[in-house]
């Protein structure tokens, strides 16, 4: 009777969704987050700000040569999805190949016999039955664009970079937009993978070696990244972009520590890794399976691990979203396993095991690091779940630790501006044309700034946002320009000249700062003006000047060093910035000023 049920709905659903899917609002599940998701620092968050932790697994097939979800030849869809809900798991990371969206044929008969009513289906419409069931069961789905063409990844072959000799950098970017318009209306799916390993490929057809890049130079993987994501989040802004590292399993996210992705939507960035036991961090040397747990460590802190360091301009969430083993009996798999999952229990960090998948690869070769049993209905009950079980559940957070809100170390947030906008601003306003921007978001105020030098020219660098004592939102702005004089407040603040020898921008009284504008000419840096909001809240109006001109000036420690080799000036926790100081354009000090009492 359910499967005569299922196959009834789904062919109405199908008939439904051939062009462009619209899926209905889900309805509330017992344990299911509030959709949408975002970022909350080194953590993904529901609607709620409640932590989210992905705790995902795999699902293979949809990329490769039959273009389909595999198992749908073997079990009923949605008693594929109960087995894998049952597990624990309440993500799926979905890949799909560039190729098969376009098939306007229906998938081979075999590959669907166990759900009659996917039969003559194309593959774009059978992912769109597998991604409706998972929702509807409460899994949320991750998107990942695989590969270009239908194949088993990943070697050196055509497909290691986003664009191939016969699939443009342009029709990627289309395919991306096609898919966050035909799933915008589904609130489970949550996020889109935008490449698997990115790494080194074969220029043209030859062999002659493609190398991606990260910020700079051809193949700016960094730049192509952000070009999909702000595409993507201009169809659905509520969908996590996430971003993987390069060259597999060597570069990884190293890059993204001095030059982090940059996104038009703040608190949607967020980072993906692999790691397998067989692999190696060189080219030649001792596999990642062969590591004691120290060398592990610090060697994924290196390549990855990093980002999760809270307070910092490249700070977001990672999720480790392939990694997997298979036999006991493999000495060096079930070393590295008991590793990398120490890593991650000690970390929190984010998850996607690989694979659900039961039986033979596209390859002919078992799969050795099934989830499921050969009848795609049973999870195995073996040494990897008594492993992984203790990831589940997390550990840290907003919403998990009982007093994360009461801390102000999680009230810090830092924005680069030295060669782009970080506008983390609702109103998206570009108040200060032709200049870089850090722009704190609605419910926070600056209260610290960082200055260093590149090549003996004086540069801002971050500016360090706080939620910390919160003022409300703020309802009106107001822009200071530096022309090289006083600008602003004057003696309001009861202090005539409170940087003697530097022109000062000074908020008008009840303003506090919230953003700093700098223009690059060349190599020289400039600051140009000041964006001040107005409080809704009185504000107090004892004030000193906190300087930096010759190394950090921090009334507090909190956050720890957010921008290290730096010099940083920084106000109390219970202060505002109420004006910077500037010689030759360049940041000397600040004006901070008391809350009052709140």
């Amino acid at each position: 009777m359910r499967s005569l049920f299922f196959q009834a709905s789904l062919g109405l659903y199908l008939a439904t969704s051939a062009t462009c899917l619209r899926a209905a609002e889900l309805p509330a599940i017992p344990g299911q987050p509030a959709w949408p998701l975002h970022t909350h620092g080194r953590y993904i968050v529901d609607r709620d700000d409640h932590r989210f932790k992905l705790a995902a697994i795999n699902w293979y097939g949809a990329s490769d040569v039959e273009m389909v979800p595999g198992g749908l030849g073997t079990a009923a869809l949605p008693d594929i999805v109960k087995a894998i809900k049952s597990s624990g798991f309440n993500s799926i990371r979905l890949p799909f190949s560039n190729h098969m969206l376009h098939v306007t044929t229906s998938v081979e008969q075999r590959s669907v016999a166990a759900n009659p009513a996917l039969v003559g289906h194309t593959p774009l419409e059978v992912l769109d039955a597998v991604v409706q069931e998972l929702t509807k069961q409460g899994l949320a789905v991750i998107l990942n664009n695989h590969t270009t063409h239908p194949m088993w990844c990943c070697s050196y072959d055509d497909d290691g970079l986003w664009y191939t000799k016969d699939y443009s950098e342009a029709q990627w970017l289309d395919d991306w937009a096609m898919m966050a318009a035909r799933y915008q209306n589904n609130p489970g799916v949550v996020g889109t993978d935008l490449r698997n390993e990115i790494r080194v490929t074969k220029l043209g057809g030859t062999y002659v070696p493609n190398i991606p890049h990260w910020g700079q130079g051809p193949n700016d993987w960094r730049a192509a990244a952000e070009t999909a994501g702000n595409r993507i989040l201009g169809i659905n802004p509520n969908l996590l972009m996430i971003v993987e590292g390069l060259n597999f399993p060597r570069d990884q996210l190293r890059f993204a520590r001095t030059d982090p992705v940059r996104l038009k939507v703040a608190d949607r960035l967020v980072y993906s890794a692999h790691n397998y036991a067989y692999t190696s961090p060189e080219p030649i040397g001792k596999p990642y399976g062969a590591m004691d747990y120290e060398s592990f460590r610090e060697r994924m802190t290196l390549e990855w691990g990093f980002a999760v360091t809270p307070s910092q301009a490249y700070t977001a969430p990672v999720w480790l979203s392939e990694f997997g083993v298979g036999s006991a009996s493999d000495d060096m798999g079930h070393t590295w396993l008991h590793n990398i999952s120490r890593y991650l229990q000690d970390t929190d960090i984010d998850f996607a095991y690989w694979a659900v998948n039961a039986g033979a690869k596209p390859s002919g070769e078992m799969e050795p690091f099934s989830w499921l049993d050969l009848d795609w209905q049973t999870p195995l009950d073996d040494w990897r779940k008594d492993v992984l079980q203790p990831l589940f559940t997390p550990q840290h957070g907003p919403g998990v630790d009982p007093g994360w809100q009461q801390d102000p170390a999680n009230h810090f947030e830092a924005l680069i501006f030295s060669d782009w906008d970080s506008d983390h601003s609702q109103s998206r306003e570009d108040w200060r044309k032709g200049s870089f921007k850090a722009t704190c978001r609605d419910d926070a105020r600056l209260l610290g700034i960082s200055a260093g030098e590149r090549g003996a020219q004086p540069f801002g660098h971050l500016v360090l946002c706080t939620d910390y004592v919160t003022l409300g939102r703020a309802a009106k702005w107001v822009t200071l320009d530096n022309d090289d004089h006083d600008v602003g407040a004057g003696g309001l603040f009861g202090i005539q000249d409170w940087s003697p020898g530097n022109n000062k921008l000074t908020c008008p009284a009840n303003n506090y700062l919230i953003g700093v504008a700098q223009q690059r000419t060349a190599l020289t840096y400039r600051i140009t003006g000041v964006r001040c909001a107005e409080s809704p809240v009185p504000l107090g109006g004892d004030c000193h000047a906190q300087t930096f001109a010759s190394g950090d000036a921090r009334a507090t420690e909190t956050p720890s060093d957010w921008d290290p080799g730096q010099r940083k000036g920084q106000c109390g926790l219970n202060e505002y910035a109420a004006g910077l100081s500037l010689k030759s354009g360049v940041a000397q000090s600040l004006l901070c000023c008391s809350l009052g009492s709140r």
